[in-house]
């Protein structure tokens, strides 16, 4: 009698745990928003980002030199993260380097990632139409490339949210 009592409570427990792990890991990272359709203040800061983001791209198609370098960080759950220097020619990523005295990035292995500020551009283009992010970004006045990127998530996980920023830039 004391066994099957034992046993019993025993699959309780383990049951109980189960789905308080469960109910963590499908609950833990959610925002508390609502994800009802954007109101008409969303659309119109998202209509501001695009002609933003369309006068920092064309001013960056006029000046752009033909070869750069840039530091670049990432906040966010991807790779690599952290401050690095990119080294671009035309539109290549040619060399990818840490900066002395500059915490990170912390995955060495990951430098084939670094985009060019081109690809910068691509990336904020996909998340500007794409209505489940909202994306707030400032723009270089001399050569218009990106400054600082911030990307949220408006439905789902908080940990998809990133932020970029540019510094440094130099031909």
């Amino acid at each position: 009698m004391t066994n099957i009592r034992g046993e019993f409570i025993r699959k309780a427990i383990l049951q109980l745990a189960i789905a308080a792990m469960a109910a963590f890991f499908t609950t833990g990272c959610m925002n508390d928003e609502d994800p009802a359709a954007p109101t008409a203040q969303a659309d119109s800061a998202n209509m501001e980002q695009k002609l933003a983001f369309k006068a920092g791209q064309d001013l960056w198609k006029e000046s752009r030199p033909p070869a750069y370098s840039y530091q670049l960080s990432r906040n966010c759950f991807c790779f690599p993260y952290g401050w690095m220097e990119i080294f671009v020619d035309g539109d290549q990523v040619v060399k990818v380097d840490t900066i002395p005295g500059v915490e990170g990035p912390y995955d060495l292995e990951s430098f084939d990632k670094a985009p060019s500020v081109e690809e910068v551009f691509k990336q904020i283009e996909g998340y500007l139409n794409n209505p489940e992010y909202e994306v707030t970004a400032s723009y270089d006045d001399k050569l218009g490339y990106p400054t600082s990127v911030k990307i949220h998530h408006l439905i789902g996980y908080n940990d998809e949210d990133a932020e970029f920023q540019i510094a440094s830039l130099r031909p």
